[in-house]
């Protein structure tokens, strides 16, 4: 069996296999507390959280992006084909091409991955570099500790590291999937023509499966951000830009917030892209019904005039009718104008995005009351 074939069948069950990726490699890291005897978890009755949390944190977080990346690659396609009955003109097939384009490995892909990487190997390689041409400060790894430099702490400190490297391997491949997203939703907002389904109020217009797509995406990823803050992985801040005495930009809180910016920037632009074509399309259906409502009343006028007509009233009655018709479908229409906004999705929205938020700032404000 060839590897890619292996691997389609491990992406196809990402569900069960995710957790089972985490439990494996806190496994690994368990079997390290009984190599490495300064790598305790617990000891002499004081649990280490330090230890707990950056080796679970990671475990946790590994799976949790391997199930995400596998999530967006399983539904993407199928989340977008739902859309097909929407647009006009067989515009699908060259938007369907335009998709997976866009879904391809690319050189945004390599300077995504290129520019996550960055801030944590650069300093790492340096602080290491230092220490062994020019007797530097040691750096924090086991085997250089004075305790136990042995076979065993360097395997956990190389085994540490390939942990960590992909993690922020795996989180670099999800935010180029966000930029790829928002360039995805913009060439779909700006260059295709897309009708909504009036009569579909509950999946507003058609667009929902899309909206809550993307939602899922940006708050996992939200999610992801707050769980590698609280298992402290982040740059060493080798860059500040010092703007008061008591307050210190970081490259670490520079990038978090880049990383912020991506997933709100993702939404807003799906956001207004379906309020936009929401919009559209009422305004199209709405001005639609006007000139047949027009017709109509025009119509039952002149029926109305014509009093030799013995069939005028039943076709009175039956323009009537259409015009019962056309006020119906004119409510249905305006249901879905006001179920646009969806409070629901902003709210999860806002939730997701103020857990790393708050994450950072906490300490920052328990250390400034100290």
């Amino acid at each position: 069996m060839k590897i890619q074939e292996i691997y389609n069948k491990i992406s196809a069950n990402y569900l069960f296999i995710s957790p089972i990726l985490s439990g494996v490699i806190i496994l690994i890291y368990l079997f390290f507390t009984t190599k490495v005897k300064i790598f305790h978890f617990y000891y002499q009755d004081q649990l280490y959280y330090a230890q707990i949390l950056g080796s679970i944190g990671p475990s946790i977080i590994l799976g949790y992006e391997f199930a995400l990346i596998n999530y967006f690659y399983s539904n993407v396609h199928q989340t977008f084909k739902k859309l097909k009955p929407l647009f006009q003109d067989n515009q699908y097939l060259i938007f369907l091409y335009f998709l997976n384009k866009k879904l391809c490995k690319s050189w945004l892909y390599y300077l995504t991955i290129i520019i996550v990487l960055i801030p944590f190997a650069i300093p790492e390689l340096h602080g290491l570099l230092e220490y062994i041409l020019f007797n530097g400060t040691k750096p924090d790894y086991y085997y250089l500790s004075e305790h136990e430099p042995t076979f065993w702490s360097l395997l956990l400190d190389i085994f540490n590291d390939i942990v960590m490297y992909l993690v922020l391997f795996l989180m670099a491949v999800i935010i180029w999937i966000m930029i790829e997203l928002v360039i995805i939703i913009k060439e779909l907002r700006e260059r295709y023509s897309i009708s909504i389904n009036v009569f579909d109020i509950d999946e507003a217009g058609g667009l929902k499966s899309l909206k809550y797509f993307i939602l899922l995406i940006v708050s996992s990823y939200f999610i992801i951000i707050t769980l590698a803050m609280i298992a402290s992985i982040s740059p060493t801040a080798i860059i500040f830009i010092s703007i008061s005495p008591s307050s210190i930009i970081t490259i670490e809180l520079i990038i978090l917030s880049l990383m912020l910016l991506v997933g709100v920037i993702l939404f807003i632009i799906t956001y207004q892209t379906i309020e936009n074509l929401i919009d559209k399309g009422v305004k199209s259906e709405l001005k639609k019904i006007s000139e047949m409502y027009k017709e109509t009343y025009d119509k039952i006028i002149e029926i109305s005039s014509n009093k030799k007509d013995n069939n005028n009233e039943k076709k009175l009655n039956e323009s009537k009718m259409i015009l019962d018709i056309l006020e119906k479908k004119e409510r249905k229409i305006k249901e879905i104008y006001h179920k646009r906004l969806d409070f629901k999705a902003i709210s999860t929205f806002i939730m997701t995005l103020l857990l790393p938020i708050i994450t950072k700032l906490l300490p920052i404000i328990t250390q400034s009351k100290k």
